[in-house]
């Protein structure tokens, strides 16, 4: 079995898990690139969000009082009046 290539491939995941004992060091770099070696915790992403202090700083940065002209056209008639 050709390891390096295989370290590539996002569907041999599991074989590769199981067989990490004969990958070498050329293969870790493959290996590296194959974007199933990565699993998202949305759940934590999520609340890392709300209880961070991401989600006040992106409403601040957005309603923030320079950026009420990008709101024109969005049904809102304060936004929307040309006087």
């Amino acid at each position: 079995m050709d390891w390096f290539y295989l370290s590539r491939n996002p569907n041999a995941i599991h074989i590769l898990e199981k067989n990490m004992d004969k990958m070498t060091t050329e293969c870790w770099s493959q290996l590296s690139r194959n974007p199933n070696i990565f699993t998202y915790d949305y759940q934590a992403m999520k609340d890392r969000m709300f209880h961070g202090g991401i989600k006040e700083d992106l409403m601040k940065d957005r309603f923030h009082p320079t950026n009420i002209h990008k709101f024109k056209g969005w049904g809102f008639e304060a936004y929307d009046d040309d006087e």
